[in-house]
């Protein structure tokens, strides 16, 4: 019996996408963690330890998740860091990533076909996300990013399939996942919000009000559970409701104190906060993928759909560019690039430009529609734009040219690896009183468990200790970040002036050890 390659092909495209996805996901897995890259973002290290604490720390429990995050991450990760080893390489939360990849391409995939009903456009739409260098690294790290897309593409896929065929199960699967999204990054809040009109609109059309009403409580109820349970949450641990957008350690607390250094110039302006964000994405996707994406949209719109279907799927769409404007121009949110002022020569937060890789592959996906040689002209393309991120301004290959390379933090800097082991030769028999607001990293470096450190969420022994240390302290890290409370506490203390001394310093890093303690160089 002969075999057709093209048919049989055509119809299990589906899996090949999978395969495909799962080959190339493990294989960047590998060479970034041989290269001892996986961990380069500081946040990586933070999201590997509290989920890590919810069982190693001097309180465990779940009020070690806190009130700076969103929490699906950390309870996702928390069964992987239980063990040792996969919470210390970081592939704890590579785990979850590269799952999240896996199940974003097939969404990407699915999405496409089912406005183009076309499987080889939905993939190429997934194509174009797979072999995004940026996607590719973000993946292999314990970071929001890849799961927030997962999490959102099957939301957005949900509605999109029960715009078309109105099933009540594809609404309530829907809202399940932005249920999830809502619990993995505030962006999730907001396509919640804009779900709510898409839903009501498009049930008004189908049927009438009656219906369209019931639809869309039925789905607020369900897709809202996320952000009632974040404010219960915030309410029993922390005694308000509104904690998490209240307190110190909050993004608009942060916010506050570069607003009052001058590094909010999108607050207020939204052509800068629109522009910021233009640029952001053109970093992610490559300018190639943008200009096709908007040759896509275009297309997009002369297909034969009712306006009220057309508005929809691009609102959806366009919901992560809708979001980053508005926190750009209200200041909760900042970015710096070195090509838009305040023309700082470093990058800050390029990686939120991420969130829009998936709407580019699938409006790319959407202009291959019934264009068959121009399949083929966009996945060369779509190889070049993933090769040509990989080579800097001089031609020359390097590894970490890459955008979202380019933005990661310095908790890994030799002076942070110093001290992290320095606490772990010296201070590994007692508590070390450290602040994880600031410097999560160097605790995740020192290698030792977690009940080995006096932070913010260990209850009274960090109340007790800024202002007795002795109580608990072996040792005392003070630093240069603002988030350090310690530094401020240990001034003019009397017992810290008589009980701990100065023994090392590493950049802006000082290690103090009580004076009745023996001190190895």
């Amino acid at each position: 019996m002969k075999i057709d390659i093209r048919k049989f092909f055509y119809k299990h495209l589906e899996i090949f996408v999978l395969l495909l996805t799962a080959i190339i996901s493990v294989s960047a897995m590998i060479f970034y963690y041989t290269n001892n890259l996986t961990l380069e973002y500081n946040d990586a290290t933070s999201h590997l330890n509290i989920a890590r604490r919810i069982t190693d720390s001097l309180t465990p429990g779940l009020v070690q998740i806190g009130s700076n995050w969103l929490p699906l991450l950390h309870l996702l990760e928390l069964p992987f860091t239980l063990n040792f080893s996969l919470w210390q390489s970081g592939l704890a939360g590579s785990i979850i990533s590269m799952m999240s990849f896996l199940f974003s391409s097939l969404a990407i995939f699915k999405i496409v076909e089912q406005i183009t009903r076309d499987k080889l456009s939905g993939f190429i739409g997934a194509l174009v996300f797979i072999l995004n260098a940026n996607i590719l690294y973000m993946q292999t790290t314990a970071m929001f990013e890849p799961l927030l897309i997962a999490t959102s593409m099957g939301g957005i896929y949900y509605l999109i399939k029960w715009s078309q065929e109105q099933k009540l199960s594809q609404l309530l699967f829907g809202a399940f996942f932005i249920f999830l999204s809502s619990l993995t990054r505030y962006d999730g809040w907001f396509l919640f919000l804009c779900s709510i009109p898409v839903v009501f609109l498009i049930s008004i059309r189908k049927r009438n009000y009656k219906y369209a009403e019931g639809r869309t409580i039925m789905f607020m109820v369900l897709s809202s559970l996320g952000i009632v349970l974040w404010f219960i949450y915030n309410k029993i641990i922390f005694g308000s409701a509104t904690y998490f957008m209240s307190s110190e350690f909050s993004a608009r607390g942060q916010q506050v104190i570069w607003e009052e250094l001058g590094k909010l110039p999108a607050k207020g302006s939204i052509f800068l906060a629109f522009w910021t964000y233009i640029r952001t994405v053109i970093y992610n996707t490559g300018f190639l993928p943008f200009l096709l994406s908007i040759l896509g949209l275009i297309s997009f719109f002369f297909t034969k759909r009712s306006i009220v279907m057309k508005i929809s799927f691009v609102l959806l769409l366009f919901i992560p560019l809708i979001f980053h404007v508005i926190s750009l121009y209200i200041g909760h949110s900042i970015i710096w690039l070195p090509d838009v002022a305040p023309y700082d020569s470093s990058f800050f937060n390029v990686r939120y430009g991420l969130v829009m890789v998936p709407t580019i592959a699938i409006l790319i996906g959407v202009l291959t529609m019934n264009k068959k040689y121009l399949k083929f002209v966009i996945i060369l393309l779509v190889l070049l734009q993933s090769i040509l991120f990989y080579f800097d301004n001089n031609g020359q290959l390097n590894i970490k040219n890459i955008t979202v390379m380019k933005d990661t933090k310095a908790g890994n800097s030799e002076s942070g690896n110093k001290t992290a082991q320095w606490i772990r030769n010296n201070c590994k028999d007692g508590l070390t009183l450290i602040s994880s607001a600031g410097y999560e990293a160097v605790i995740f470096r020192t290698g030792l468990s977690l009940n080995h450190f006096i932070t913010e969420g260990t209850g009274k022994y960090w109340r007790t200790s800024l202002i007795k240390p002795s109580t608990y302290a072996e040792c005392i890290m003070l630093g240069s970040s603002w988030l350090n409370k310690i530094n401020v506490s240990m001034e003019n203390n009397i017992d810290f002036d008589r009980n701990y001394k100065k023994v090392e310093s590493f950049g802006s890093f000082q290690m103090f050890k009580r004076n009745n303690l023996i001190y190895e160089k």
